[in-house]
């Protein structure tokens, strides 16, 4: 509340302005408020990963629209009328209501076209009866002699309540539920991170697989290498190599300078850890040895349409200096050619995992069979997304990305791609399940399972026909 505290202060704002400059009064209500409407309803239609700039232009729309209405005018008919007048007093409860409702409906039936004029009832009948029955009399009423005793009961009970649900919170977690317990794949058991993996390390992590012998398979990357652990350990008993994987959140490799803003200490962190890596691998890598690199290039290099925009990083250049994304995509680029000179030398051989579909539905479990429940067996699964979305020529989203990717492995003889997009997406349409199992874990990141099972076969494959 205190954070939202300037957005209800600015309608008071607005009011002491009027009492103090008239002529201010005199010249905003020249404004044409139908214009601001407009203007408002637009902001709401701004991508979602601009939520602080919309935010603040809606509030200062909305305090212009109020200081812009004027008596006997069409605008100030339409704010007036009786039932836009109760909208506004049931405003509050709208508010706390709403949220609830929609976040049951999605867990629940879902929300589609035929849903929606029964969840809009419900949230307006129930925020009239929160109204009428709870806000008003609580607000006016006075159960006591004196406002100021009605204020401390009502603060002692909220404290009671709140400290009667931390009590038994925590006896009572994960009992109450009544849905099919879905246990989570252990996916973290046999990885080690910061100094448990390296004396060196602070944040990265790693997974080996000794299977004796003189070659090595690496698998590096961000967390998309970590998803690989159990699809690694099956490559390798494949190709009876050894298995080092290295994986440090959000951190590319080659290591390039970046950071997210609300991350850096760790970002960096990770990034001195790969450095380190980067070292090692320098000096240990050996004859017919393969490095696979696995990472979510849209996540780096620009191609993610539902979080993480450009703005939320700070991209390093070699001279220290800030840069764009596309400077930090090139640096990356070059990067990697500087290392696979070395790689060459030995006869070791790149490979690199082309970006997959990612799925914003799943960011609210709305596209794994795995969370099939019986309260939420009305809301259909139908995740599915034309690929004409992502890697069009001229539209797609990932269409940088493949066209440097492709460029890259053509300039360098010992870089390849494997297509995982084409794998996991080989017709017009792509799903996030295939033949009754989850392709991902998440909205970005394939499953451990359908890695070890699916895709670890077909990169075996791949590695064969590039006659290694």
């Amino acid at each position: 509340m205190p954070t939202r505290f300037w957005e209800m202060a600015s309608g008071s704002l607005i009011f002491i302005l009027f009492q103090k400059r008239a002529s201010i009064e005199k010249i905003l209500e020249k404004v044409p408020p139908l214009l601001i409407l407009i203007l408002i309803i637009v902001v709401m239609y701004i991508p979602i990963s601009f939520v602080r700039e919309s935010t603040i232009a809606v509030v200062i729309l909305s305090a212009l629209l109020i200081a812009s209405l004027k008596r006997k005018t069409i605008s100030s008919a339409l704010f007036t009328n009786p039932r836009v007048v109760y909208v506004g007093l049931i405003s509050y409860s709208l508010y706390l209501w709403h949220w609830g409702i929609l976040s049951i409906s999605r867990w629940t039936i879902g929300i589609h076209w035929w849903t929606i004029p029964f969840q809009i009832t419900l949230i307006f009948g129930i925020a009239a009866a929160s109204y009428r029955y709870l806000e008003t009399p609580f607000r006016r009423g006075n159960f006591f002699r004196k406002r100021w005793h009605t204020f401390t009961v009502g603060i002692g009970v909220l404290i009671c309540i709140a400290g009667g649900l931390f009590t038994i919170g925590e006896p009572l977690k994960g009992k109450i539920f009544m849905g099919k317990k879905i246990t989570p794949f252990p996916h973290n058991d046999n990885l080690t991170f910061g100094d448990k993996c390296h004396e060196q390390f602070t944040q990265a992590g790693c997974y080996f697989f000794d299977n004796k012998s003189n070659k090595t398979i690496w698998i590096l990357g961000d967390s998309h290498a970590k998803a690989l652990y159990l699809f690694g350990e099956n490559l390798a008993k494949s190709l009876r190599m050894n298995l080092k994987l290295y994986t440090g959140s959000g951190t590319p490799f080659p290591p390039v300078g970046h950071y997210r803003n609300n991350n850096k200490y760790k970002d960096l962190q990770a990034l001195s850890d790969f450095e380190f890596v980067e070292k090692e691998l320098n000096r240990k890598v050996k004859v017919g040895d393969i490095i696979f690199i696995a990472m979510r290039l849209p996540y780096h290099f620009r191609g993610t349409y539902y979080e993480f925009p450009s703005s939320d990083f700070k991209f390093i250049n070699k001279d220290g200096s800030f840069g764009s994304q596309e400077n930090y995509f090139d640096n990356w680029i070059s990067s990697l050619e500087n290392f696979a000179n070395i790689a060459n030398k030995q006869n070791a051989k790149i490979i690199i995992q082309t970006p997959t579909p990612e799925w914003v539905k799943e960011k609210n479990k709305l596209c794994s069979t795995q969370n099939k429940q019986w309260f939420n067996s009305m809301n259909p699964r139908d995740c599915q997304i034309k690929s004409d979305f992502f890697i069009n020529e001229k539209t797609g989203i990932y269409r940088n990305l493949f066209k440097k990717l492709y460029k890259l492995s053509i300039t360098n003889q010992n870089i390849y791609l494997f297509d995982t997009y084409k794998f996991v997406c080989p017709e017009s349409t792509c799903s996030f399940s295939k033949d009754g199992k989850d392709i991902y874990r998440d909205d970005d990141h394939i499953s451990y399972e359908w890695a070890r099972d699916e895709l670890a076969p077909e990169i075996y494959k791949f590695i064969k026909t590039i006659n290694y």
